[in-house]
């Protein structure tokens, strides 16, 4: 039976949301989620989806319920979530990821129970509360598997994490899940998700593999061209650096609008990073941060380490670089590191590296 369960509350019906019979004092997450149900299940046809802003100014994308529909097809086809299970839903319906969310549970027909977004959405969930579907950012995944929580993640049997890139050690922990774990590849213009990337059972996927009727290649830049005929564009050209495998398949190096030019050697940070997070475990260092560039006037730019926090004493910003020239390349360790209190972020918590790295006036510190 369909209802929706709205953080505590009493579930609502499918004919109470369809009147609007719900109380008055409903939070302004819970308010998107009811009108957003409220508009599906009385025909509207058309929708607005807000992208990010995470690498450019947000903009609207309008797609028609068709376009949706076949979106949550393809997603059906590949995850596997059947009429009649329940799904937690822990995003925003203002943003894609969502607002598709709730697609899915409204054309499959399946309960949704409704958590305000929070870095762990699972301390709201009743400790014997089972799940069949769930969506989750990376951040708050990381935040469930450092808290008391991690072993909860066993009551879903379907986990869908999208938004942004998970690291090879994170992916290595949830390989352990009992349920199956995806990690996603989408954007707002893709209405959410085209391709996944299995990451648990007996022979988890190298690399993200496209969904049926999906057709992909390469610009002249290397970034990834996506094909759909259910896109509100039909063909959408990423800034994504991505190395093509057959079969649909693809592995994502990073964005081409973060690619460093240091002296005639570009430098991917996405790449980067995530060798870095051996060397943070090892100084038992748990922050947040991003490689980016900084104007440099004999190298064009400068590779650069910003980390989130109060900066480090200049012993530990000295071991840090030692630390890092021993699993990075002699053009890859970060000439200068740099700290920020709190990252910028956009409304839906993905860091906004062009705005964090805006506000570092007039340059960062050098450790050398």
């Amino acid at each position: 039976m369909f209802e929706v369960q709205l953080n505590q509350r009493t579930p609502l019906s499918r004919e109470e949301i369809q009147r609007k019979k719900y109380p008055s004092d409903l939070s302004a997450f819970e308010t998107s989620v009811v009108n957003f149900c409220h508009d599906w299940l009385n025909g509207v046809s058309t929708f607005e989806l807000k992208t990010s802003g995470s690498t450019g100014t947000p903009k609207i994308v309008t797609a028609t319920r068709e376009q949706m529909i076949e979106s949550v097809n393809r997603s059906q086809e590949a995850i596997g979530f059947q009429e009649g299970e329940t799904a937690l839903v822990t995003l925003h319906p203002d943003y894609v990821a969502g607002k598709m969310m709730l697609t899915r549970c409204l054309v499959a027909n399946l309960s949704i129970v409704a958590l305000e977004p929070s870095s762990n959405p699972l301390t709201l969930l009743p400790l014997n509360r089972t799940i069949d579907f769930a969506a989750f950012v990376p951040y708050q995944i990381q935040t469930i598997l450092d808290s008391k929580d991690a072993l909860r993640l066993n009551r879903i049997r379907n986990v869908l994490i999208g938004g942004g890139s998970v690291p090879e050690a994170t992916q290595t922990i949830l390989q352990r899940l009992e349920g199956s774990v995806y990690l996603s590849y989408g954007m707002t213009e893709t209405l959410t998700h085209i391709a996944l990337k299995k990451l648990t059972g007996k022979s988890p996927d190298h690399f993200f593999k496209t969904l049926p009727g999906i057709s992909i290649h390469q610009d002249e830049r290397g970034c990834l061209v996506i094909e759909g005929d259910y896109f509100p564009e039909k063909v959408v050209v990423t800034n994504d650096l991505v190395e093509l495998q057959s079969g649909g398949r693809f592995q994502w190096l990073g964005r081409w609008d973060h690619v460093i030019n240091s002296g005639g050697i570009k430098l991917i940070p996405e790449v980067l990073e995530p060798r870095l997070n051996s060397v943070f475990e090892k100084l038992d260092h748990a922050c947040r941060y991003f490689l980016s560039g900084w104007p440099h006037d004999k190298l064009g730019q400068e590779l650069i380490l910003i980390i989130e926090g109060q900066p480090w004493s200049q012993q530990e910003q000295e071991l840090l670089i030692l630390e890092m020239e021993k699993i990075l390349g002699r053009f890859e360790v970060p000439r200068r590191i740099c700290f920020v209190e709190k990252f910028i972020e956009t409304e839906n918590q993905k860091i906004n590296r062009r705005l964090t790295l805006e506000r570092l006036t007039p340059q960062p510190s050098s450790v050398s």
